[in-house]
């Protein structure tokens, strides 16, 4: 009986056995057919998980074989379609154990395997057609299902300021690719970044802020919230307390309190209307050189020991006193260098509890101009005349200072009569006109202008340097000269001559 039933036990042993082996066979079968993709276990094309990737049963009984390594565990699907064959698979493990396959008894040219993978171990697909003999290219694709990113860890603090904290942290892992970062402050979004850090800005110093960190992909999954880091912000170096101690029509004095937190000062910048002005060592300072009755703002900020601006102290808004105080007048007007069309004053300058601003001169009770500095000279004086002088002054705030005495002048007679002009010419002549020109005459006090003549005649004065003559007859000869005249009629001697003949 025993002896009997050992027969049967062998058989069985032995079919197992060559079953055994023909599933080992199957699972490390090698394609001898050969293509541009592997088909055994060692020689497997590795794809990149969801980028698709074009396969090719290029002769008949060739198969492909493809690798592929999760990054995240979860569930993965792998689609193959626009198959020009009927298709089929099996997915392996690193094992090389079958874990699932799609095998169709209809025409039908796509399939999905789904299946939970795990993360950084390999996977293997293996693709042929249900009939052998079947060729065609065919798509596959590995892709998650809806998975998304690690959480971001590691979340820590780069660097701060009393206004500013930069965040950094460690990558996060996708099935594909982590597309970028939220940064939240509170719960609210202050920042989307693709790297691995941030810095958040515009903070209030010596304050208190969380922040957690999301990562996502470019299927839009969001991963879970990183650990909350709370961060406080350092204290602000500003000065503080600025205030004025005194103003006047042009000044104005400030204090303020040196800034607290322990850090050393090494100077201030003092600023007015936003622009700087000067540096100071100590907390304070006077600013001169204002204007009476006008607005003004100033702050400060500190420069620490390394050379870093804090930010900006209180902003003061002062007015300076209203100036209604005239400046005391000019004294010692006098008159030098008189010539026949010209003199020079000059003055001791005027006094102002604010400031001079300008002086103003008078000839004959008319104002004639204005000086900044005490010396003026007069011109296109006329010779042989008398004249009477006047100056005061006046300040930014436009006080205006009595006059000085009254200085008179004579200027000398003038006999002397300008030179002639000279290079007459005629151009344009036509029946009826021709025009001239002529260089400048020169005069001791100035040329006024000059005559024009014609046959000897006089047809026209004139301030200018050139004349057309009009009126004149075809075919005709005349003769033209110019003399100039000064500011007392002495006249020159006459120009060259020209003839012109009309047309």
């Amino acid at each position: 009986m025993k002896k009997g039933l050992k027969k049967p036990l062998a058989g069985m042993l032995i079919l197992i056995l060559v079953l055994t082996q023909t599933v080992c066979i199957f699972a490390k079968e090698k394609d001898t057919v050969g293509d541009s993709y592997g088909d055994n276990f060692k020689t497997a094309t590795e794809i990149q998980i969801g980028r698709e990737v074009t396969g090719n049963i290029e002769k008949a009984g060739d198969k492909d074989l493809f690798k592929f390594t999760p990054r995240i565990a979860g569930e993965y699907k792998i689609e193959v379609y626009d198959a020009g064959f009927v298709p089929s698979g099996q997915l392996y493990n690193s094992r090389e154990e079958l874990l699932d396959s799609y095998h169709s008894n209809d025409l039908i040219y796509s399939f999905t395997i789904s299946y939970r993978l795990n993360s950084g171990e390999s996977y293997y697909i293996r693709i042929k057609p249900k009939q052998g003999n079947d060729t065609g290219s065919y798509k596959i694709k590995v892709s998650g299902v809806n998975l998304a990113p690690t959480r971001p860890t590691n979340l820590t603090v780069q660097s701060k300021t009393d206004s500013t904290i930069s965040l950094t942290w460690d990558e996060a892992i996708d099935d594909t690719n982590v597309a970028g970062y939220s940064i939240y402050r509170y719960g609210q979004l202050v920042g989307t970044v693709a790297s691995t850090s941030f810095t958040d800005t515009g903070l209030d110093s010596n304050a208190a802020y969380e922040y957690i960190v999301t990562a996502f992909d470019t299927d839009g999954n969001i991963s879970d919230e990183s650990d909350a880091l709370l961060v406080t912000t350092d204290v602000r170096l500003t000065p503080s307390g600025l205030k004025a101690v005194s103003i006047t029509e042009t000044s104005v004095r400030l204090t303020w309190a040196p800034p607290t937190g322990g850090a050393k000062v090494k100077a201030y910048e003092i600023y007015r209307d936003g622009i700087r002005l000067k540096a100071e060592t100590i907390p304070s300072t006077t600013i001169a050189g204002l204007i009476p009755g006008r607005i003004y703002t100033f702050s400060v900020k500190a420069i620490d020991e390394a050379g870093n601006l804090t930010g900006s102290s209180n902003i003061l808004e002062i007015t300076t006193l209203t100036d209604t105080q005239a400046p005391t007048a000019p004294t010692n007007l006098t008159v030098s260098s008189v010539t026949e069309s010209a003199a020079t004053l000059t003055w001791t300058a005027a006094t102002d509890n604010a400031a001079v601003a300008r002086y103003q001169i008078y000839r004959d009770g008319v104002r004639i101009a204005s000086s900044s500095n005490p010396t003026f000279t007069a011109t296109r004086l006329i010779p042989g005349r008398t004249y009477t002088f006047t100056v005061n002054a006046y300040d930014v705030s436009g006080n205006i200072s009595e006059q000085t005495p009254a200085v008179s002048v004579t200027t000398p007679d003038d006999t002397q009569p300008p030179t002639a002009p000279t290079g007459l010419i005629a151009a344009d002549v036509s029946d009826t006109t021709v025009t001239l020109a002529w260089g400048t005459a020169t005069d001791n006090a100035g040329v006024s202008g000059y005559v024009i003549y014609r046959d000897g005649s006089k047809i026209a004065t004139i301030s200018g340097t050139s004349y057309t003559a009009t009126g004149l007859v075809s075919g005709k000869t005349y003769k033209f000269e110019v003399r100039a005249y000064d500011v007392v009629n002495n006249i020159s001697p006459d120009s060259s001559v020209v003839n012109i003949t009309t047309k």
